[in-house]
């Protein structure tokens, strides 16, 4: 009886443990395959096979990179294209527009992502996506801005002649027009006829002396969304200056323009947004040629301070804010710092400022040599002041009565109308 319920016993622990062990195992299992779906979600993800790059929530659209391939999609449909991404892609963020750009009344997806880096530089790429729709489909038409699309688009609506003023080879010019019109130059002074051209500053070699315009190439070209107020896809191609005397090569600014994208997702450029921008170590004064250039003019500000100076070596001038657009003015030139006192005048006019001293008093001669003078026109711009020096080179003379006169030319002629803030500076630059 005893052994009976043992055996009784055993067979109720060992069913008991049965029960355990399989319900353990089964856990388990549904454990370890829960485990297993939610590691193969995370490793889809961190594999990087889509990647969200940027999205609009209140519009519906994503776009994704998948390796090479860029997909796009809006509501519950997807449209995938090719070739499309760099490894540069996440760079840096990608920038995602919906605007009407083209002001056509339909909204345009522009989406700017990373291209490469060139000295620690990072360079865009924008693709554009126009929506079509025809009787047996409808889309979104892809269209490529990077360097290759634009670079062959600006050579086949653009020309480009660069010339240097013979009489004056401190300023070289850079003309643009559309390939369907002729840029004229007239013949006496070489300057482009219409609006179409540009100014910078030729290099100078280590004797100061300014070199001999050969040709021009472009630099890696940058595509960008700047901001949306403008509306636009930006264009900025660097301007790589070659002179004759030498084989360095120097950046003098960059051409920038727009673009848009027509239905048809045809690139074109924005009507009067091309222009050149000379960095400010090569920046010139873009002066207007076709009105009033020969026109004669003379302005003087007298010192209404007679006394001689104790130092009569003229080495130190920095006289600001100078308006001569009025014939004559008068000052008294020793309330200012520096040798001004040593000067009985400063006289303006079309090609030049002179600069009279003092009987007894005279220019530093090394000074004069070497260039140390320059003369600033400042001119306002939307965003700031720009500073230009229009001096090129001089001379000392006498006047009249035996005393020294400094003159300094202009790089090319200058109404009187522009000449409302004017610096003058000798033995500084």
């Amino acid at each position: 009886m005893k052994r009976n319920f043992l055996n009784i016993i055993l067979v109720i622990v060992l069913a008991a443990l049965s029960v355990f062990v399989g319900y353990h195992i089964s856990q388990k299992t549904n454990s370890a395959e829960g485990e297993t779906t939610a590691t193969k979600q995370a490793v889809t993800e961190k594999e990087g096979e889509r990647i969200l790059l940027a999205e609009d929530k209140d519009r519906d659209f994503r776009f994704y990179g998948v390796g090479s391939k860029l997909v796009l999609v809006h509501s519950d449909r997807e449209f995938e294209y090719d070739d499309v991404l760099s490894a540069g892609v996440n760079l840096d963020k990608p920038v995602l527009w919906v605007l009407d750009v083209n002001r056509d009344g339909t909204e345009e997806l522009l989406l700017q992502v990373g291209e490469t880096t060139v000295n620690d530089e990072v360079y865009h790429s924008v693709y554009g996506f126009t929506y079509y729709s025809t009787d047996s489909s409808d889309g979104y038409k892809i269209t490529a801005m990077n360097e290759s699309s634009v670079s062959n688009l600006f050579d086949r609506l653009i020309q480009v002649q660069m010339t240097q003023d013979e009489s004056c080879p401190k300023n070289c010019l850079f003309a643009m027009s559309s390939v369907y019109d002729a840029i004229k130059f007239n013949r006496e002074t070489g300057i482009p006829e219409d609006n179409y051209y540009y100014m910078f500053k030729a290099a100078q070699d280590k004797d100061g002396k300014y070199m001999t315009l050969l040709n021009w190439n472009r630099d890696k070209v940058e595509c960008k969304l700047p901001d949306k107020k403008s509306n636009r896809v930006e264009i900025v191609i660097p301007v790589i200056i070659s002179y004759k005397e030498t084989k360095e090569t120097h950046n003098a600014g960059y051409i920038t323009f727009g673009l848009y994208i027509t239905p048809d997702g045809t690139l074109g450029i924005l009507g009067k947004s091309m222009e050149f921008v000379a960095y400010k170590e090569y920046g010139l004064y873009k002066y207007n040629f076709k009105d009033g250039e020969d026109k004669a003019w003379k302005s003087t500000v007298n010192n209404s301070n007679s006394t001689i100076p104790r130092d009569k070596v003229i080495d130190f001038i920095q006289y600001n804010d100078i308006d001569f657009t009025a014939e004559v003015v008068t000052d008294n030139f020793a309330r200012h710092d520096g040798d001004l006192n040593a000067l009985a005048s400063i006289t303006a006019d079309e090609n030049c400022i002179r600069l009279t001293a003092k009987p007894g008093c005279s220019f530093s001669k090394s000074l004069v040599e070497n260039s140390q003078y320059s003369i600033n026109l400042y001119s306002n711009s939307e965003n700031a002041v720009n500073t230009f020096d229009i001096s090129y080179t001089s001379s000392i003379e006498e006047d009249g009565d035996g005393n020294e006169v400094l003159r300094i030319n202009y790089d090319k002629k200058y109404r009187q109308s522009v000449m409302k803030q004017i610096a003058v500076n000798f033995g500084v630059k």
